[in-house]
């Protein structure tokens, strides 16, 4: 088969995937090709709450992200556009994946719900490339879908390595250039210069997020051509679950513009507001604290600078 008829494209030209050689399942009943799969509840049901917990924490923060007030400002755009896709690919890898995985599923079990899930990759991935396919024998998901010993070859995915490989290049450059550019701008500054808090902890999720992709790339892309430790395997499914999850908790923990927002739209504004005067008067007291323990009182100060 041609290359562009392995993808989705192919299955609508042949009318279907028991009409395609590399796709074919005929050789087994359903039973048989299920015997061949391994079911992982405790795994499976655990990736399951994860993605339950993730979409329903991005629920809120997109209804808060997706106010006029946020989508003026750039950066609440980038975020109100990637949170649609995040929760779609939470769906993929950690809803569907996880529920899979309690049934022991394999390709030929489920192809007519599983070759629908490339849509995650873009109209090209989706039309014109062949599809990302689970397996329970391995805990992931791979081009080949394991009907057939020794065709791998048959069913790579140029451009899916292409674009991981892409990716996982750029990411490091321009990691690279942040890090040497934060360092000439940070490093020998003085102190009103240096990072403050704020600025550290948006570097460090961004970097966090970017090593998550980073490694989730590396592992699909080395796992699809060669033999590869299930812990590895394991290991860059993780990632990708972080590098979709990851913002909704961030969201909700980091942000604090979000969170009020959020908590406000839960109810709960009367307790922040609580929250909000109580933490300015222990600010107040520590500050008249600190001065006391100078040995000057803070109203002979306050009068002494009055004078």
């Amino acid at each position: 088969m041609r290359f562009h008829e392995t993808s989705l494209f192919g299955v609508l030209k042949y009318g279907g995937t028991q009409n395609m050689e590399l796709y074919n399942c005929s050789a087994k009943t359903r039973e048989q090709w299920f015997a061949t799969g391994r079911a992982q509840p405790e795994l499976g049901w655990a990736l399951l709450a994860y993605g339950v917990v993730i979409e329903i924490l991005y629920i809120p923060s997109l209804y808060v992200i997706s106010r006029p007030a946020y989508r003026r400002m750039p950066c609440y755009k980038i975020m109100c556009l990637l949170g649609p896709i995040d929760m779609c690919a939470i769906v993929t890898n950690s809803i569907v994946n996880g529920y899979l995985l309690t049934q022991g599923a394999v390709f030929c079990t489920i192809f007519n719900i599983i070759l629908s899930l490339p849509i995650l990759y873009g109209a090209y991935f989706f039309w014109f490339t062949p599809p990302v396919l689970f397996t329970s024998v391995h805990d992931s998901w791979f081009f080949d879908p394991f009907i057939f010993e020794g065709r791998t070859a048959e069913y790579m995915n140029p451009p899916h390595t292409l674009n991981n490989l892409l990716l996982c290049a750029l990411t490091c450059c321009l990691y690279t250039a942040l890090c040497g550019l934060l360092a000439h701008q940070f490093g020998y500054s003085s102190d009103e210069r240096k990072m403050s808090w704020a600025q550290k902890s948006i570097f460090i999720q961004a970097t966090s997020i970017c090593i998550a992709n980073l490694v989730a790339a590396l592992v699909y892309v080395f796992m699809q051509f060669f033999p590869t430790p299930q812990f590895f395997i394991l290991l860059g499914h993780f990632g990708w679950e972080l590098c979709h999850g990851f913002p909704a908790i961030v969201y909700l923990t980091i942000n604090r513009s979000i969170r009020r927002e959020v908590f406000r739209c839960l109810g709960f504004g009367a307790y922040l507001d609580h929250s909000k005067r109580h933490t300015a008067e222990s600010r107040k007291i520590t500050s008249m604290h600190a001065v006391s323990t100078d040995g000057v009182h803070p109203r002979i100060s306050k009068n002494a600078a009055e004078a």
